[in-house]
This record gives structure tokens, C-alpha cells and sequence, in this order.
């Protein structure tokens, strides 16, 4: 799209100076910058904040991968983590050491519930994370969750 002519002629009309990057630095040096970026800025938000809860949902993708996202909310979502299990399996220990993974980075005593979907491994890996952590509440096929997924 960078190098299409009428793209290129667009942009030396509203800014003559100005020069398109080449799709390969787009796509290598510019995606990687933004993403360190969106990183950083959502680990300091993460850091600074003090009441969290974090959301699990997995799924297949197109390539019948498994997948799994983990969202934190402050109340907004952040997209903090993304696994791809293709080489691990879904097993309430495995979810239970991303989760607990998860939780140690932003701090324990921020976070006081889990939310996830109502599958067998995910409400064991669940009672194993309220072993690591007295007290943290579980939520799961809760109307916040569902509701996060309609949209």
C-alpha cells in the first residue's frame, strides 16, 4: 500500500516533504518499535495501578492452533499476554503457571478476581491459583466475561 501511486501522490499533497517508508521497514523496524512502545506504556499503567483483574479466554484460530489470551482490566482492558499452546497442552497445571506467571509481574496484591470461561481446566487451574493466593475470588461464564465476548 506504501508504494502504490496513488497512495505516494496522496501523501505529496498534503505534506510535498514528507516520505513514505518502504513496506519492509513497516513491517520490521515500525511494528517492532510500536510494539516495545504499547508494551512499555502497558506495563507502567499496569504497575501504577492498584485494583486488577485478569481474563482469560481460549479458542482455536484458522490454523486449528490453540490459543490463549490473557487481558487484564483497571477497569479498561489491556491485552497483556498471548500464547500459542500449539506445544503445550491446556492443562490446569500449564494455565496455572501462566496465570500465576501473570499475576507476579504486575503484583499479587493488586488483583482479586480471575475470569474465565466455565471449562473443566480452566476451573481447575482456577482452585489451584486460590491455593498460590488465600483469598482471590474466581469468576467463571460470568456476565462480564460473556459480555466481553459479544463485543
Amino acid at each position: 500500500m506504501t508504494e502504490h501511486p496513488l497512495w505516494i501522490d496522496s501523501f505529496r499533497q498534503i505534506r510535498p516533504t514528507f516520505k513514505l517508508p518502504c513496506r519492509k521497514s513497516i513491517s520490521t523496524v515500525y511494528v517492532d518499535k510500536v510494539y516495545a512502545e504499547m508494551q512499555s506504556s502497558i506495563t507502567h499503567d499496569l504497575l501504577e495501578a492498584n485494583d486488577l483483574h485478569i481474563q482469560l479466554d481460549g479458542w482455536t484460530n484458522i490454523n486449528n492452533d490453540g490459543i490463549i489470551n490473557f487481558v487484564i482490566c483497571k477497569p479498561e482492558p489491556l491485552f497483556v499476554k498471548f500464547l500459542n499452546t500449539k506445544d503445550n497442552r491446556h492443562t490446569a497445571e500449564y494455565l496455572k503457571n501462566r496465570i500465576v506467571e501473570i499475576i507476579e509481574t504486575y503484583g499479587k496484591e493488586k488483583f482479586f478476581v480471575i475470569i474465565g470461561d466455565n471449562a473443566a481446566n480452566v476451573k481447575k487451574s482456577f482452585e489451584l491459583v486460590k491455593n498460590v493466593y488465600k483469598g482471590y475470588k474466581t469468576s467463571r461464564m460470568c456476565s462480564p466475561w460473556f459480555t466481553s465476548l459479544m463485543f
